[in-house]
């Protein structure tokens, strides 16, 4: 991704669930990162309310289409995903 690229989130969870939605979008040549993925482990009542959804996995907003529907069938449509992703 190059510097000029707007990032947005396609997927909040547990660090479990954000590492197998990474490695299905980079599987299917899509690049993402988890956001948070250290502070995430440590101390994720420090990230979010209560410990839980404490990662998000980025992508590029280029990216978003062809990665919605792959998140979508491994959460079955449940990603709660913060209202900035939503605008898309």
């Amino acid at each position: 991704m190059d510097n000029q690229t707007e990032l947005v989130a396609i997927y909040v969870g547990e660090q479990w669930q954000a590492t197998i939605v990474k490695e299905l979008l980079n599987d299917n040549g899509i690049n993402a990162f988890i956001e948070n993925e250290l502070m995430g482990s440590i101390a994720p009542w420090q990230i979010a309310a209560g410990g839980m959804a404490s990662v998000t996995v980025m992508i590029a907003s280029s990216d978003y289409v062809l990665a919605k529907p792959l998140v979508d069938e491994f959460t079955n449509g449940s990603n709660p995903l913060p209202e900035e992703a939503d605008e898309e």
